[in-house]
C-alpha cells in the first residue's frame, strides 16, 4: 500500500499524514418499502435515532496500530441545502427530502480485545461527538476525530475495526410526508450519496496518521406502490324506519352507511370490495323475538352501492339474493385524489304486511376492503 502524503502540519509534537486504505468502494443501497402511511426498512435499522443499515459493512485492509481514534466523515456529496432527490427509476417523478450523513459506526469485531479506551491528547482535527466501547464506536461529525481512543493492549499493534456503517439523519415520517401526492406514480425512488469516511492511527514513527477511503456510494431506494389506503370511516346507525303503504299494504324501509378512505389514490386506483357469505346464504333481517312465527320472522333486504367511485351499483337484489359474480366488486378513483366516497344503500320493498310482525328484525354483513396495489 502506498502512502500519500497529503499535508503535514506540526501541532506541539502531533503530526498529520493522509493514507488512503482499501475500504469497500461499492455502491451499497438502504431499500424501503412505502405502504399505507408507513415505511418499512428492509435492510434498515435505527441505531441511536440514526437511521443505519442492519448488517455491517466489511473493511479489510487496515494497517495495525497501536493506537487509533475513530473519525467522522471528511467529505459528503450528493446533498443540497440538506436535502436528498429521489427520481423514479421508471419515470419521470421525484421528491425531495431532508437528509445527511451524520457519522459512522465501527465494529471492532475480534480487536475488541485487543483495545482498550484511554484518554488522548488531542490532533488537528475538531473533536467529534464519539461514544467508544469495546465492541464499537459511534461517531458523529464531519472533519473531526473522538476525543478518547484505542489503545492496544500490552503496546501491541493490532488491526483497528473490521466493520463500519454510516449514521443516516432521516425521518420516516419526512419520506412518508413525500410520498402523500396523488400524481406519484409507482416505481422505485433512488438517491446517492457519496461519502469519504476516516480515522486516525498512530504509525510506528508515533505521528497521527488520518486515513480515508476512496468515496463510498450509498443510495437510497423507496419502494412505492403508486397509491395508499391511510383510514375508512363508516357513518351509518343502521336503524330502518318502516314506510307503511296502507292502500298496497306492504311495508318498506331503508337506511344509508356513508363510507370514505382517505389516502393517496391516483387516477384508476381501485379498492376492491369482498362480502362475506351470510348464515343461510341470504340476506335477511331476523326477528328477535322467538314467539314470531316462522313464516313472518324474516325480512329479506337488498344493499346497493351509490357514488361515482361504485362499479357496480347492485350487491344484493330485494330478495335478499347475491347479484354479484364471485361475491366481489371494487370502487375506482376517477381523478387523482386524497379521498374516496360512497354509500351503502340498505332495505327492503313491498314486503307484504301479513308477512311481517311487531317486533325488532335485524342482521348484519361483512365487507372486506382492499387496496389493488
Amino acid at each position: 500500500m502506498m502512502n500519500h502524503f497529503l499535508r503535514k502540519s506540526i501541532y506541539n509534537i502531533f503530526c498529520i499524514v493522509a493514507v488512503i486504505c482499501s475500504f469497500s468502494s461499492h455502491a451499497i443501497a438502504i431499500n424501503g418499502l412505502i405502504k399505507d402511511g408507513t415505511i418499512r426498512w428492509s435492510n434498515g435499522v435505527r441505531v441511536d435515532g440514526y437511521l443505519s443499515f442492519s448488517n455491517w459493512q466489511i473493511i479489510s485492509g487496515l494497517q495495525p496500530t497501536e493506537e487509533w481514534k475513530p473519525g467522522g466523515l471528511l467529505s459528503i456529496t450528493g446533498i443540497n441545502d440538506g436535502k436528498l432527490t429521489l427520481k423514479n427509476t421508471s419515470g419521470t417523478e421525484e421528491i425531495t427530502i431532508p437528509f445527511d450523513i451524520s457519522g459512522v459506526q465501527y465494529g471492532l469485531g475480534d480487536s475488541g480485545s485487543k483495545f482498550e479506551v484511554v484518554s488522548s491528547g488531542g490532533t488537528s482535527f475538531a473533536t467529534c461527538d464519539s461514544k467508544l466501547s469495546s465492541s464499537k464506536a459511534s461517531v458523529i461529525g464531519k472533519k473531526c476525530a473522538s476525543k478518547e481512543s484505542y489503545k492496544g493492549k500490552n503496546g501491541i499493534s493490532f488491526t483497528p475495526f473490521h466493520f463500519a456503517k454510516p449514521l443516516i439523519s432521516l425521518k420516516d415520517s419526512d419520506i412518508i410526508d413525500q410520498f402523500n401526492d396523488p400524481s406519484l406514480t409507482k416505481g422505485i425512488y433512488k438517491g446517492t450519496v457519496n461519502i469519504i469516511p476516516m480515522y486516525l492511527f498512530k504509525s510506528p514513527t508515533g505521528t497521527w496518521t488520518y486515513r480515508t477511503t476512496t468515496p463510498v456510494a450509498i443510495d437510497i431506494a423507496i419502494k412505492y406502490s403508486g397509491s395508499q389506503l391511510l383510514g375508512i370511516e363508516v357513518i351509518g346507525d343502521g336503524i330502518i324506519p318502516p314506510e307503511y303503504n296502507k292502500e298496497q299494504k306492504t311495508v318498506t324501509g331503508s337506511t344509508d352507511f356513508q363510507v370514505k378512505f382517505t389516502g393517496v389514490f391516483p387516477k384508476g386506483t381501485k379498492i376492491n370490495m369482498r362480502f362475506l357469505e351470510p348464515e343461510g346464504g341470504a340476506y335477511n333481517l331476523k326477528a328477535t323475538d322467538s314467539s314470531i312465527s316462522e313464516d313472518k320472522n324474516k325480512i329479506p333486504y337488498g344493499i346497493y352501492c351509490y357514488g361515482e367511485s361504485c362499479h357496480d351499483k347492485g350487491i344484493v337484489d330485494y330478495n335478499g339474493q347475491m347479484i354479484l359474480d364471485d361475491k366481489k366488486s371494487y370502487l375506482e378513483s376517477i381523478d387523482d385524489s386524497k379521498e374516496i366516497s360512497f354509500r351503502f344503500f340498505v332495505g327492503y320493498k313491498d314486503i307484504p304486511m301479513n308477512k311481517v310482525d311487531t317486533g325488532k328484525y335485524q342482521d348484519s354483513f361483512t365487507v372486506i376492503f382492499e387496496s389493488e396495489m
